[in-house]
């Protein structure tokens, strides 16, 4: 049986597994390769817990007084580097495991599948550090949050916004104390199908007549912070591209909720939501190394302990809120064409009908891009970094 309700009402955060007092509910994915709940009706009890607990469903923007935003990049330049943008999540995590905590974020599994994890070492908090544009699998994460919660331990989880208050709508409902617990949750643009992102790195294989090993979705070494360029690595040798990207930026595969996005707006119950800075180069330009420049909201008082742990580690302004206003603080991301259409031609043509149709970059755009990157190495060399 499939999940009651309309698709842009459930996020695929897995809430309802982790509530279901009769284990009868199950993760499946749909033509598209997103996640849904499935219930076996043998198992279910009708309780209704499932429904009551869903907190996408039941989201509304806590009162704030919220009028200013901070932006920090890290010391140390080579976390910053690994980091998708100054390295705010490397100088919370690194608090948190200092003081004998977990840290829960998503990383790209030995299969390059997003999932989410729980990291007690820096190892495998660094696997959280980079981009991820697509949705990750919560399958049995929130069940481990719990479990630390109830041993005393202090805890960190990341994710987007919806994923978040997934974690916190399930502690409250289990009367769990959630003291330990702290949340960072990401502006989020809109989480792309799983099967889309995997069909592609088949497609690279394909192509390039190997295994990929390792995939960045957003590489600094390119053309540095801002260039938005991603790499592959096959058979030991490193590759560029744009052509996920440009796919991404079509907004055409993201998950039916994320045109319904309850949190773009500033008010989120995380206790800190982080992204990239991107008003930065007109808010504070100097500030800017095309290193990477994070932004941040602190949303609760737990927030402004992490803030003190991002003071020890980063340089941080505080910048008022219109200057760093993103459009995904203000509304959810919509398809920019027929999303109808693009499902047509993926399910008749596969991903190379998408790649051919979709996944090409326009000339002016790449030419305008050259042309501008080349400028910086002439003008700014010796203050803005260009690999």
């Amino acid at each position: 049986m499939p999940v009651p309700g309309k698709k842009d009402e459930c996020c695929g955060c897995s809430v309802c597994i982790s509530v279901c007092p009769a284990k009868a509910i199950s993760m499946e994915t749909d033509r598209e390769g997103f996640y849904y709940p499935a219930i076996d009706n043998d198992k279910c009890t009708k309780c209704g817990l499932c429904d009551r607990v869903c907190a996408f469903k039941s989201f509304s923007k806590k009162p704030s007084s919220i009028n200013s935003v901070y932006v920090a990049k890290h010391k140390d330049v080579e976390t910053r580097m690994k980091s998708r943008s100054g390295g705010v999540f490397a100088a919370v995590s690194e608090w948190i495991l200092s003081n004998g905590g977990s840290v829960y974020g998503c990383v790209l599994d030995d299969k390059l599948k997003a999932v989410h994890v729980r990291a007690v070492d820096a190892s495998t908090r660094d696997l959280m550090c980079k981009s991820k544009y697509v949705q990750s699998d919560m399958t049995g994460i929130i069940d481990l949050v719990m479990s630390d919660l109830k041993n005393g331990k202090k805890v960190l989880f990341s994710g987007t916004g919806c994923q978040v208050d997934a974690v916190v709508s399930v502690c409250n409902s289990k009367k769990i104390d959630c003291s330990s617990l702290f949340t960072m949750d990401i502006i989020c643009h809109g989480c792309v199908s799983p099967k889309i992102y995997s069909d592609y790195i088949a497609w690279l294989e394909s192509k390039y007549k190997g295994k990929v090993s390792s995939f960045d979705f957003r590489d600094k070494t390119a053309r540095g912070w801002d260039g938005h360029i991603e790499s592959f690595v096959i058979n030991g040798n490193k590759h560029m591209s744009t052509i996920y990207r440009e796919i991404f930026h079509t907004d055409l595969c993201l998950r039916p909720s994320c045109y319904n996005c309850k949190y773009s707006v500033v008010e989120r119950n995380s206790d800190i939501t982080i992204a990239d800075a991107w008003g930065i180069k007109k808010a504070a330009p100097a500030f800017n190394d095309n290193r990477g420049v994070s932004m941040f909201i602190v949303q609760s008082e737990k927030g402004k302990a992490l803030l003190e742990a991002i003071r020890e580690k980063c340089e941080v302004l505080d910048l008022p809120l219109e200057e760093m206003m993103q459009g995904n603080l203000k509304s959810s991301s919509q398809a920019k064409g027929n999303r109808e259409e693009f499902w047509n031609e993926y399910y008749e043509k596969g991903i190379t009908g998408i790649i051919k149709k979709y996944g090409k970059e326009p000339s002016v755009k790449k030419i305008k891009n050259f042309f501008k990157y080349k400028a910086r190495q002439v003008l700014q060399s010796d203050k803005y970094y260009l690999p």
